[in-house]
């Protein structure tokens, strides 16, 4: 019963979150009464027409985005988001690299410096018993 309520209280807070957040009007109005409250208490003479123009102006910014200028610290944070892939590509790469060295330099694996000199030398070496025939 006690977890049904908490859903229930969740879904409530997050519809009233999501109301708050799309009553823009509402929003403007508040943000203007406090800054004329805050210029009254402040001092300064500021008109109704300036801070709607300033509301206004950081409104229409609000929800821009702006592809970050090029630089070690961009470059730091793409190679930090690709990690995941980097690392399988470098442990790949080493694996090929690390049996590639294997191969050439295990003796009994026929790609072996040892076992490719034997096969050449063979047909020149005479075993014994072939002596005797």
């Amino acid at each position: 019963m006690l977890r049904i309520m908490d859903i229930a209280t969740e879904m409530r807070w997050r519809r009233e979150t999501v109301e708050k957040e799309f009553a823009v009007d509402e929003t403007k109005q508040l943000l203007r009464e406090k800054l004329l409250q805050t210029t009254a208490i402040a001092g300064e003479r500021v008109t109704v027409a300036e801070v709607d123009a300033a509301i206004d102006s950081y409104f229409s910014t609000l929800y821009t985005y702006r592809e970050p200028k090029g630089g070690f610290a961009v470059t730091l944070a793409r190679l930090y988001v690709r990690r995941l892939g980097l690392t399988v590509s470098a442990a790949m790469i080493l694996a090929a690299g690390a049996t590639g060295w294997w191969l050439l330099h295990t003796t009994s694996t026929a790609f072996s410096r040892t076992v490719r000199n034997a096969r050449e030398t063979a047909p020149l070496m005479v075993v014994p018993w072939e002596l005797a025939l």
